[in-house]
């Protein structure tokens, strides 16, 4: 009662918005910043070069943060379609020694593969991005913090049309031989696969490229000084080789993931 006569707030933006408090409306604002910093990527800007400080005072997502919500949005799609597969046709996979549960999950998380490889290979692309007499622990750093800006602003369509390709390729041969849902479905995942790969391709070509320019190293040649540019045999060898160990790195560690999985709701069943 003492506080009866106190007046209500002039501006109706002093009241909570009911639909700001929703969780999913929370999730949506939270987008904002990824766009902001995929905007300012595209259009130039050096964030690689700011501080974290620096970054977090406009409002962005510094690399690896940005980088990760790339990679997680564009898996979601190629996941939903994976898991929808793994209903239409229970043995999404032709994995004989695994369980089926076992292969539905792996189904389900194999579009995660594209988009978090090529975060994952962000270690050996930075090393071998460096030119000869700068391989210094702050100049890796600085070129790591560059390609995770660069793959997940100029790779974002990509990766989440190779998320997809891979849960379309996914569907199994013998429902393919069946259905002819399936082998639409299937033959469209095996072209979408192919374009993926040419565009991945002229994608990687253009941040080699940018990578290659070495504004990102902490102790930078004068301009008096000529630039030591990297290796070209260098980048694509080992780039290659760092692909491939990621790849099938991934892969085990998804499979051994989609076998604990299955084991624990197996467990779970029968408890």
């Amino acid at each position: 009662m003492a506080n009866s006569n106190v007046p209500p707030p002039s501006n109706q933006e002093d009241f909570e918005n009911p639909l700001e408090e929703l969780p999913f409306v929370k999730k949506v604002k939270d987008i904002r910043p990824f766009l902001n910093t995929r905007e300012a990527i595209l259009e130039g800007e050096k964030l690689y070069n700011l501080s974290q400080g620096q970054i977090k005072e406009r409002g962005l997502l510094g690399p690896w943060a940005f980088n990760a919500v790339q990679s997680t949005i564009d898996s979601l799609p190629g996941i939903v379609v994976g898991a929808c597969i793994t209903l239409l046709w229970p043995f999404a996979k032709e994995t004989p020694a695994l369980d089926p549960l076992a292969a539905k999950i792996l189904s389900s998380l194999s579009p995660l593969l594209g988009p978090f490889t090529l975060l994952l290979v962000v270690y050996v692309i930075a090393y071998t991005c460096l030119p000869p007499g700068f391989e210094t622990k702050p100049n890796w750093k600085a070129a790591q913090r560059k390609y995770l800006y660069l793959d997940a602003a100029h790779g974002f369509w990509c990766q989440f049309f190779l998320a997809l390709a891979i849960a379309l390729a996914g569907v199994p041969q013998a429902a393919a031989a069946k259905s002819d849902l399936a082998f639409l479905m299937k033959g469209i995942g095996g072209l979408a696969l192919l374009a993926c790969f040419v565009w991945a391709t002229l994608i990687g070509w253009r941040i080699k490229t940018k990578l290659f320019d070495i504004d990102y190293l902490t102790d930078r040649p004068a301009m008096f000084v000529p630039v030591i540019y990297p290796s070209e045999y260098k980048y694509w060898t080992f780039a290659g080789l760092g692909v491939v160990a990621v790849v099938y790195g991934l892969q085990f560690a998804v499979r051994i993931i989609s076998i604990g999985l299955a084991n624990l709701i197996h467990q779970l069943q029968h408890s």
